[in-house]
């Protein structure tokens, strides 16, 4: 038990230490490899310890921080894996639509309009039937940034 709570802290630790370097402006090279490194880490530590909801949480971000990599093909995997896990456990329309989400920022990344125009429709539909207020706050920022990406 209380090696399980060493590696979920761990696994924490890793996934916020990944945001960090995903908000930070100015990563170096190196920087940019540990943030997908502690992505990476941290999903497979949540793999460990965690449920589907992690697993899908612990792909979306993954999906993310090769989107701030600028690296689409791996991105749009991840926004994949992400979506599965979130069909196959059950999870609700907020991991479903988070996971659209990511395959629209990877198709955006791939110079695929249409397709990220499709995702983030997909993704606005789910959030429509949201009723929690911080899911809607959160997915509603997301989407609007990628919308205005898309222009």
């Amino acid at each position: 038990m209380a090696a399980d709570q060493d590696v979920r802290a761990q696994a924490m630790q890793l996934f916020n230490r990944c945001w960090e370097l995903m908000e930070q402006s100015d990563r170096t090279p190196a920087e940019t490899e540990e943030m997908i490194a502690a992505a990476l880490e941290s999903r497979s530590l949540w793999g460990q310890v965690g449920g589907g909801k992690e697993a899908s949480v612990g792909e979306w971000q993954i999906s993310r921080a090769y989107r701030v990599a600028g690296k689409a093909t791996e991105a749009r995997h991840h926004a994949e894996q992400s979506l599965t896990l979130a069909l196959e456990h059950g999870l609700t329309d907020f991991y479903h639509a988070a996971a659209h989400e990511a395959m629209g920022w990877a198709h955006h990344l791939a110079a695929r309009a249409e397709q990220a125009r499709e995702s983030l429709r997909c993704a606005e539909d789910l959030l429509q039937k949201l009723e929690d207020p911080e899911e809607i706050e959160i997915l509603a920022a997301d989407l609007a940034a990628l919308e205005a990406e898309l222009g």
